[in-house]
């Protein structure tokens, strides 16, 4: 990495998942949870929106991932969660009518100007009780101020498909055209699954709002100038386009996207800014079932702006799956800062996938912050 840049360690991981299946259980929450968000508000309370894994489907179709909710959780310590409300449920619809069969990667956002919280989620429709054509939908609370964040939310709309809202998709999106993926079953998840992820994350001085989302194992940007509940349009390429890297060079902003050498990468990429304000930090899924190397880590990449000039890739191994009660390290939920720990410091709740999907922390360290 550059001189100056982020450098991350883990300092260390609690013994324990912080919610297991003794908490997930008592809200029927069959299988454990898989993407979402969390974050630490001015007062000190935590908030935490995951996609929760119901696992209810009957005999014969034993998938977990198809009757989800979006729950919203609190805690006063970061420790000891509860589960106030559901936010959103998915129909796991199998007839593949219903374009939310199966729901993920929930992100909220605060407008000023509407004083009006929005939920962004990928909707799968599940034909045959199988996750295709994902779209990333919008829906905005009915309740004014920032207690909305519990909802209701209603007004469902897309704001981002493959099939033209947000402008037409680019050529790594899940369109058909995957030639960066090799053979097999990824290039047919490539082709049928869509997108995935929308993620505000940064509001200019001019109002646009700009988000990643994801396809394909890709990232890509997004924008919005008129607010969260304003159409989305994606950013072309020669400004973005998609980000994504080689394993040992440069993250790409250039016209032509750079595909992945060795297979695919990134999912469920999270952003937050440094504690010294100098950075953008992301942490993604490092995707361990496709590189047997990365399992159990997680990825970093870093940029000035949030935009332009990420860093190439720094993997960090977060759990050893063969002692952790976690399990195996999957989907990160964010980085939340904590001065309070030290210089750098950083707590990170993550997908621990043993025989149930808990959510686990992790402190982490910018030891050149």
């Amino acid at each position: 990495l550059p001189p100056g840049y982020p450098f991350m360690r883990v300092v260390s991981l609690d013994p324990q998942p912080v919610v297991g299946s003794q908490e997930g259980e008592k809200y029927g929450i069959g299988h454990g949870f898989e993407g979402g968000r969390w974050w630490r508000d001015d007062d000190g309370t935590y908030t935490m929106i995951p996609s929760e894994a119901i696992n209810d489907i009957p005999q014969g179709h034993p998938r977990w991932d198809l009757h989800m909710k979006v729950g919203i959780w609190r805690s006063q310590d970061g420790m000891n969660w509860t589960r106030e409300s559901t936010l959103v449920n998915s129909s796991s619809d199998c007839t593949g009518k219903d374009p939310c069969g199966a729901i993920f990667s929930p992100f909220t956002a605060y407008d000023n100007k509407t004083e009006r919280y929005y939920l962004f989620y990928t909707c799968y429709a599940t034909p045959g009780c199988s996750q295709a054509n994902g779209q990333q939908m919008r829906m905005q609370s009915s309740v004014r101020g920032p207690q909305g964040i519990a909802g209701p939310y209603i007004n469902r709309t897309v704001a981002l498909n493959i099939e033209g809202v947000g402008g037409d998709p680019q050529w790594w999106e899940g369109t058909g055209n995957c030639s960066s993926i090799p053979n097999g079953a990824d290039r047919v998840k490539c082709a049928g699954h869509g997108l995935w992820g929308l993620h505000p994350y940064l509001q200019l001085e001019n109002g646009t709002w700009f988000a990643v989302y994801g396809s394909a194992w890709h990232v890509g940007l997004a924008a919005a100038d008129q607010g969260l509940g304003g159409e989305w349009r994606r950013v072309p390429l020669g400004h973005w386009g998609a980000i994504s890297h080689d394993i040992d060079g440069p993250w790409k902003t250039d016209n032509v996207p750079a595909s992945e050498q060795n297979g695919p990468s990134i999912e469920n990429p999270i952003l937050t800014k440094s504690i010294n304000g100098k950075f953008w930090l992301m942490v993604w899924d490092a995707m361990e079932r496709y590189w047997p190397e990365r399992k159990n880590h997680v990825g970093f990449s870093f940029s000035k702006d949030g935009i332009h000039n990420w860093t190439a890739a720094q993997y960090v191994a977060i759990t050893n799956s063969s002692v952790d009660p976690c399990g195996h390290t999957r989907t990160p939920y964010g980085l939340v800062p904590r001065p309070d720990l030290g210089h750098g410091m950083y707590t990170m709740l993550f997908t621990g996938d043993a025989d149930y999907e808990n959510i686990c922390q992790a402190v982490i360290q910018n030891i050149n912050e």
